[in-house]
Parts: C-alpha cells; structure tokens; sequence
C-alpha cells in the first residue's frame, strides 16, 4: 500500500507541530514546512518562504500531496505587514504550482475575525462576513479564491476552511498567565467570552487538531466552512484548565518520517525541549495558583 502524502504549512507555530504529528500517527508521511528553521520546532521541517520562489525548487514539493494544511500566515499583531501579499497572493502563487492529487483534502486555517464585531449569536456559517482590519481581509480573499486554484492544478476541490479563533495550546505566553493571575480574572465566574458580546471566542488545540484529522476520513468532494468556537459562556478558570489539558496531552516527540531533516533531529530535540522545559514551568506555576484556592 502506497504512503499518503501531507504537506503542512507554517510548522513554526503549536498548532501545526502537533497537526503533522497527528497526521504521521494514522500513517501520512508528513512534509512540514516553515519560513524560518531558527525557532524552537517539533518537527522536522524544510524551509519553504511563500515570499520566496526561489525556495520552492525542492525534490519533496515535486511530489504529489493527499493531504493539505495550510497554515502559515502573519497574524494580526505583526506590524508593517503587507498582508494581502502575504496572506493571499504569494501563498495562491505557492499552491498553483504544487503537484496535488485528485482527492487532495486541503484544509485552510482562517480566522474568525472575518466577521469583524458581529456577536456569536448573529453568526452562522452563512453569515455575510464583515472584515474590519487588512489581516482579516487578506484571510477571506483566500478562502474566496483557493478553490479555484486547486482546481487548475487538478484537484476535484475538496476544501475545508476553519474559521478559528483565539488558540489556547502548548504557545501560551507568561504575558498571558501573569495577567490573568495579576488581574484576579481566574476567579470561577469571570467570563472571558460571551456569546451575546463577540465572536471571539476561544479554543483548544486538540480540539482543531481532532477535527482537521477527522477531515482524513471525509468523503464531502466540494468547499464547506466551519466556525470553530468554545459552547456557552466561557471563564477564565475553564481556560486555564484547557491550557492545563493541551500541556498534559501526549507528550510531545520528535517526528520522524523518511524525509531528509532540515536539521539535525539532535539540534531540533534539544531546542524544542528547551522550550518544553520553560513552558512546564509556566504551566506548573498556573497549577500551583489554581491549587491555592486564592
């Protein structure tokens, strides 16, 4: 039986990591790509700069591809970013000169941003979106015109487009837990989210990643959307216990499929558990306060 092929885009970040490991453990040989091989990483991965054409000329990118995440992209926070080339053009110029198979699943992380101030209560996936900044813009030119794309490179246009919002994974920032301890908001009934409010919601990593290998065994042939979001009111207390689950899920490991590695596995074991071991002790610190009772 011939291996299944995936390619995963912006490997830099959580999310994708622990999507590529997912995707080796039910038997895809996984290509992880990032723009950048300097940051702490949990995979092996080739630098591909969707800026940069001159870094596509790579034997494993000749190759057809079963299974797609895309990813990479600036986020909102990054200053001084053209995000319509970013976001929208070089990665349309990337995909529609990649070798993709018929029944090519191609998953899109968007944003849920792209409905601008609408609450959650307004919003279902037939809402007309509302973009209000560039960064969201430049996410819904993408989802507008990727199927088309994967169309003249031979793909049947199998797409899913997650709408995500706010992640909670193994990324969190010190910033984010010293403030929520600074500021009391990890007392039992201080909302975070509200549906009735913002569509900001918030989510956990597992549950993106669960539902983007679920699309593995799909057999919808067309372009759907899906809004990602947390049920009901959320706390501050129920995120930091989601943080708390994603931290304590399978440990994570370096990946290893037959490609040729980046790096070196030692180099990027070393970095990637000198990250874990700041992170454990993030998380051990939000564990002894909650502990506290305070």
């Amino acid at each position: 039986m011939v291996t299944q092929r995936a390619l995963v885009t912006g490997a830099s970040s959580s999310l994708v990591q622990d999507c590529a490991k997912a995707l080796c453990s039910v038997g895809f040989n996984v290509l992880a790509t990032s723009s950048r091989l300097d940051r702490k990483a949990q995979t092996s991965h080739i630098r591909i700069d969707l800026l940069d054409p001159n870094t596509w000329d790579h034997n494993e990118l000749r190759l057809p591809f079963d299974f797609v995440f895309h990813a990479a992209a600036h986020g909102p926070r990054i200053i001084n970013t053209d995000f319509y080339e970013i976001n929208y053009k070089a990665p349309l110029n990337f995909f529609s000169r990649i070798n993709l198979n018929p029944d090519c699943k191609f998953v899109f992380a968007s944003t849920s941003s792209i409905y601008g101030t609408l609450n959650r209560r307004q919003v279902t996936e037939k809402t007309i979106p509302n973009p209000e900044n560039d960064y969201a813009k430049s996410k819904l030119y993408f989802e507008n015109t990727i199927s088309n794309v994967l169309k003249q490179v031979g793909s049947r246009g199998h797409l899913l487009i997650l709408r995500i919002p706010t992640l909670l994974g193994r990324q969190v920032s010190q910033n984010i837990i010293d403030r929520w301890i600074s500021q009391s908001k990890l007392k039992e009934k201080t909302l975070v989210y509200n549906p009735d409010k913002s569509f900001s919601s918030i989510i956990s990593e597992i549950d993106v990643v669960s539902r983007i290998i679920s699309e593995t065994h799909s057999n919808i042939t067309e372009k759907y959307i899906v809004n990602c979001y947390t049920n009901g009111d959320l706390t501050y207390l129920q995120a930091a216990n989601m943080i708390i689950e994603t931290f304590d899920g399978p440990k994570p490991s370096i990946v290893k499929t037959n490609l040729q590695p980046a790096l070196s596995m030692t180099n990027l074991e070393e970095r990637w558990f000198d990250n874990l071991s700041t992170r454990s002790s993030l998380i051990s610190h939000l564990k002894n306060f909650l502990a506290s009772g305070r």
